[in-house]
């Protein structure tokens, strides 16, 4: 240990004296202060305590992108169903199917029997930087939503699931969809 002290000097050089009954305490004015160790130590401890914080901060952040990310993503799942259900035609002559093509940092809503990437009417929706798609098992990475009755077109029981995922700590999440469009499973 080191003998190094921080010290406020007392301007007067007396010593303070504390009694207790047969007990007395006698502090000289020059030793106030901490030591280095000490102040190293509180600083190290503080630093470690900050860090614990931060981490747990951004973890759930991350997690909180995740979350909402996934809700968005269901929301305009079931917004493409209902269209194709009830014939919507957002101004177009006739009404047609609704689907959503999947790639690794965003997804697009379109019209019609296929995913057709110049369509105007497409709306495309970007993923938060930390997050992508990690595994897509949909014919095409697309959805494709049936006229009417709403059905899933060309489903298949392994080709049914998407993974999103945090790129920072790997949090996941992953969405099925059986044949009638319905989400089964958000594990």
């Amino acid at each position: 240990m080191s003998n190094f002290k921080f010290q406020i000097p007392n301007k007067s050089k007396s010593a303070n004296v504390l009694e207790i009954g047969n007990w007395k305490l006698e502090i000289s004015a020059w030793q106030n202060g901490f030591t280095f160790p000490e102040i190293i130590i509180v600083m190290g401890i503080v630093t470690i305590l900050l860090g614990f914080i931060t981490f747990n901060l951004l973890r759930a952040q991350s997690s909180s992108s995740l979350a909402s990310t996934l809700d968005t993503l269901i929301t305009d799942i079931k917004n493409q169903q209902i269209k194709a259900m009830t014939g919507d035609t957002e101004g177009r002559d006739s009404p047609d199917r609704y689907g959503i093509h999947f790639t690794a940092s965003q997804y697009v809503l379109f019209h019609g029997a296929s995913y057709n990437a110049s369509d105007t009417s497409n709306v495309t929706v970007s993923l938060d930087s930390n997050l992508d798609f990690a595994s897509n098992t949909f014919p095409n990475g697309n959805i494709i939503f049936l006229q009417t009755s709403g059905e899933v077109s060309s489903y298949s029981a392994t080709t049914n699931s998407i993974v999103l995922q945090t790129t920072t700590d790997n949090q996941s999440k992953t969405l099925t969809i059986n044949k009638y469009g319905v989400i089964t499973g958000v594990q």
